[in-house]
């Protein structure tokens, strides 16, 4: 029997969307959101040991999330220590800790899971504090998954890119591309996402991962492709400047050689599923 899985931040992009995906595989799980529990609040933060069970694998994805400040660095931090703190006590049988490939910062060239902390941003430095905190922590069975940029429907932050993107043509409004761009990044499909979670929380497999789709584009060709599978009018207007060109290509081997059910989509058929989505709503 598989164990019953926890999901604290069920409202946000990823935690809705994993809660969606785990009710349709049947899966055993509990939503906590701030509607519940405020995590920045230390003492209402005890009373959730009152409702977990030592068999639950928790996976917190409850941050504020894009960090923009340090007092968003420093709330994200809080949200995680007073859980843990709350649920010190227990046996729990795993904790999947949702970071982000940010902690590798602005990289050019090829990043894998032993590369050292090089943040360069609030939402960088945000992530790196959350992870030593897990790792601090006296818990057992620990799994840091380190996701590059997330697109699909739900997406509540407009992040640069194929959500915001996709966000302008829905719009009608034009594409907006910083300088020229010829930035390279890895994007991953929320469905893919949220399959990954699953199956590590199910699996009991620890230890750090990155979480990419193993494809990568520039944000020209992003755009592009959103243009085209959305099939817009919208015309891409380059703006502004994109700093330095970088390539950052995530590494994926080690999650791979999980031997998992797992093969991420690429940019194309990911934005071919969302717009299959959009047309359904």
């Amino acid at each position: 029997m598989s164990n019953r899985i926890v999901v604290v931040g069920s409202k946000g992009f990823i935690g809705s969307s994993l809660i969606s995906y785990l009710k349709l595989t049947g899966s055993a799980l509990l939503a906590i959101s701030r509607d519940e529990f405020d995590l920045l609040n230390e003492k209402k933060c005890k009373e959730i040991s009152n409702i977990l069970l030592p068999t639950d694998v928790i996976v917190f994805s409850s941050a504020v999330t894009p960090a923009r400040s340090s007092k968003d660095v420093t709330n994200s931090m809080l949200m995680l220590q007073n859980f843990i703190d709350s649920v010190s006590n227990l046996a729990l049988a795993g904790f999947v800790l949702i970071s982000s490939d940010s902690v590798y910062g602005d990289f050019q060239g090829i990043v894998n899971e032993s590369n050292s902390y090089n943040p360069n941003s609030f939402h960088g430095l945000s992530q790196v504090a959350r992870e030593i905190i897990l790792n601090s922590s006296s818990l057992e069975s620990k799994t840091i998954l380190r996701l590059c940029a997330v697109y699909g429907k739900g997406d509540t932050h407009n992040s640069y890119g194929p959500n915001r993107f996709v966000t302008q043509l829905i719009n009608k409004e034009p594409i907006k591309v910083f300088g020229s761009g010829l930035n390279v990044r890895d994007h991953i499909y929320i469905q893919d996402v949220v399959k990954i979670i699953g199956l590590i929380a199910n699996s009991k497999i620890s230890g750090i991962f990155n979480v990419a789709s193993g494809y990568t584009y520039s944000f020209k060709e992003v755009a592009l492709a959103c243009k085209d599978i959305f099939r817009s009018n919208s015309i891409i207007q380059f703006v502004g400047s994109e700093g330095p060109i970088l390539k950052k290509i995530i590494d994926v081997s080690k999650i791979q050689a999980l031997s998992l059910d797992f093969k991420p989509c690429n940019l194309e058929s990911g934005l071919s599923q969302w717009k299959l989505q959009e047309e359904k709503t």
